[in-house]
């Protein structure tokens, strides 16, 4: 609307007007009140030339009971609530346009009536959803919470000018009225699973908010007065319908914020523009995006995690993601259920301090080289289009590489670069292996081989450096696989007390035992 919200009016035991502020602005035009006299406050004028040398009318633009019945006396820049004041339900915005004799519409004039607190709690409020809600308050209250009230009326919140958290969460609001800037020491808001299709620009008024959250709501476009706030920390917009990231976005100064989710709505494109430098955490798992913009920025602070999981992105992985100038102290990198084809040729030394790595579920294909990152714990290639094993480094005795689902047949072609020392773990389930004997690496406390096609157990069958000598409780897992014979010689070379093969749903099972430790049936067989 054209025109400005006006200052509250309350209506002091139903039927009192109050303005309750002096200096706010209609157009930059001043409304006053008369907080003297509490007896009489009918009365009021918008201090303006403009309303005091033409003549006008007032037509009502709002459709409700209220305004209707609401009449007012106007004269110039004077006007003057008359009775009988109609009974508020709910807080209400009558809204008129402001005509010339002239006939041109100027500028439109709102009207806010509200009751106070205590009115909404009284008499006043007999029968009113707001009354419900005003019950359910200690109006000395800071902090409220008031999660699955079944609420849908704020018109009594809106007037606890002291509180400094609301949450609101699990409700039934879809509507939040543009006078919860009232509430000017708000630091965290929480209107979580709601019915809200859109936020009112007068909320970047509310400069101490750190903390926003409204996922799971209706919203459709990024909240405009987000931009306008000094220094938000956290801001969750997940599992809504927002199409776009605003182009103004990084102009907001948002020198604290560490954490934007903006998860499972409908956004199609990922630009710079989002990558604000305080910012350690993103995640837009679960959109529609098919493209990366290429960015400038260097974020050093991000040092939690990126999230663009379950998205539609194609072709070759983005290398701005592995440029260690942009990304510095990124720990985990979430690519996982795209469409992705190839990995990017790195050259340099990239990403000392990623530690996880996740491209489940894409289509990649060809050579993965990753030698040149130093610090990786978590390495997760399932279900990919894979037949060369990735080459990287891991010194960490609990790091996981997961490479199940894929082409891998044999390794023994495999130039081992550098071999995987001190690994916790491997699956390399659902493969179509044949043979471990040529498998780079050494130390691994857990190896899963289910589902593959080894047919038997021998001494060429796996690498003798492929198992952890130092550790106890090793697990091998064959089971499912097309093993008819275990050869004496396995048992030679690879059992000790401390490793355990599982062996179920083989061919030759149950003859060899159910897992083959050192008291197996096979194992006491050739010790014979």
């Amino acid at each position: 609307m054209n025109g400005c919200a006006s200052s509250i009016i309350y209506l002091l035991d139903g039927n009192k007007p109050y303005i309750a502020y002096k200096n706010d602005h209609f157009n930059n035009e001043s409304i006053t009140g008369h907080k003297e006299n509490m007896t009489n406050f009918s009365k009021f004028s918008i201090m303006s030339n403009l309303f005091s040398t033409r003549k006008y009318d007032l037509k009502l633009l709002t459709d409700n009971s209220f305004c209707r019945e609401l009449k007012i006396n106007n004269n110039g820049n004077n006007f003057e609530i008359l009775d009988p004041i109609p009974k508020l339900k709910t807080a209400t915005v009558c809204s008129f346009q402001v005509i010339f004799k002239s006939k041109v519409a100027i500028k439109n004039l709102e009207l806010f009536f509200n009751y106070t607190f205590n009115d909404w709690k009284g008499a006043a409020g007999d029968g009113t959803e707001a009354q419900r809600v005003a019950r359910l308050i200690d109006s000395r209250t800071k902090k409220l919470e008031l999660k699955n009230q079944n609420i849908y009326d704020l018109s009594s919140i809106v007037t606890l000018v002291d509180l400094e958290e609301l949450n609101l969460e699990n409700n039934k609001i879809s509507e939040i009225t543009p006078y919860i800037r009232e509430l000017k020491k708000l630091t965290a808001i929480n209107f979580n699973h709601n019915n809200i299709n859109e936020l009112p620009k007068e909320m970047g008024e509310l400069k101490k908010l750190k903390t926003i959250y409204f996922n799971n709501n209706q919203l459709t476009e990024f909240p405009s007065f987000i931009v306008n706030l000094f220094n938000p920390y956290i801001i969750d917009l997940s599992h809504n319908k927002i199409k776009q990231i605003p182009n103004n976005f990084n102009n907001g100064s948002y020198v604290q914020l560490e954490e934007l989710n903006l998860d499972n709505n409908n956004i199609k494109e990922l630009s710079g523009n989002i990558f604000v430098t305080s910012l350690k955490k993103l995640s837009l798992k679960q959109n529609k995006m098919k493209t990366i913009k290429d960015f400038d920025l260097s974020l050093q602070n991000l040092t939690n995690s990126i999230d663009l999981s379950h998205n539609e992105l194609s072709q070759k992985l983005p290398s701005v993601f592995f440029n260690s100038r942009k990304f510095v102290n990124l720990t985990k990198l979430d690519l996982s259920h795209n469409k992705f084809i190839d990995f990017p040729l790195l050259t340099e030394k990239e990403y000392l301090y990623l530690k996880e790595l996740i491209l489940n579920d894409n289509n990649i294909q060809g050579e993965i080289d990753l030698s040149n990152f130093d610090g990786l714990i978590n390495v997760n290639l399932n279900n990919n289009q894979l037949s060369l094993l990735p080459k990287f480094n891991l010194d960490i005795k609990n790091s996981v590489v997961s490479l199940k689902n894929n082409k891998f047949t044999n390794f023994t072609n495999y130039q081992v670069v550098k071999p995987y020392s001190n690994a916790g773990s491997i699956d390399l389930s659902n493969n179509q292996i044949t043979s471990m004997r040529y498998f780079p690496g050494f130390a691994w406390q857990k190896l899963n081989l289910e589902s593959n096609l080894l047919e038997e157990l021998s001494y060429n069958t796996f690498a003798n450096h492929l198992f952890d000598n130092s550790s106890n409780g090793v697990v091998v897992n064959l089971k499912n696989n097309r093993i008819v014979k275990i050869d004496c010689k396995f048992f030679n070379a690879h059992m000790t007390s401390n490793r355990n093969i599982l062996l179920e749903g083989n061919p030759g099972f149950p003859s060899f035992g159910l897992n083959i430790t050192e008291s197996a049936p096979g194992y006491q067989h050739c010790l014979r």
